[in-house]
Formats: structure tokens, C-alpha cells, sequence
């Protein structure tokens, strides 16, 4: 079973990521994934409440084939 993975920034500003990637919360940072494919997260994104940064979004949708924003 897959799940859309959505992520948000501190503004509200979304960001869909294409089927194929989860999130490791169980390594130090934690991380997308995809494959062979590995995008390390700021550390801010551990906590339950994550406070990532707008340009944190920007550069994972430069990364991520695919990747949609959230309107």
C-alpha cells in the first residue's frame, strides 16, 4: 500500500510528492527516498510539528521529477 506524500512549509505552501518516495524518520537527518535515491531533510523536520523553510520546498521541487505544488 502506498500514500501521497505532502509536504508543508511554515507559510502553508504544499508540496506533492510523485508515487515512489517515503520519508525515513528513523535516520539522523531524516530523509525522501526513493530507490537508490536519498534527500536529506533539515533536522527541523524530526519533531512532530517539522518547521520547514519555503526555500527548503523550492529546492526539493528542483530535485524531485514530478513534484507538484499544492494549490
Amino acid at each position: 500500500m502506498s500514500f501521497q506524500i505532502n509536504l508543508y512549509d511554515r507559510d502553508g505552501r504544499g508540496l506533492r510528492l510523485p508515487d515512489g518516495w517515503w520519508i525515513d524518520l528513523h535516520t539522523d537527518p531524516p530523509a525522501l527516498v526513493n530507490g537508490a535515491v536519498r534527500i536529506d531533510l533539515p533536522a527541523s523536520a524530526r519533531s512532530e510539528h517539522p518547521d520547514l523553510q519555503p526555500d527548503v520546498l523550492n529546492h526539493l521541487r528542483r530535485r524531485i521529477e514530478g513534484a507538484q505544488w499544492l494549490t
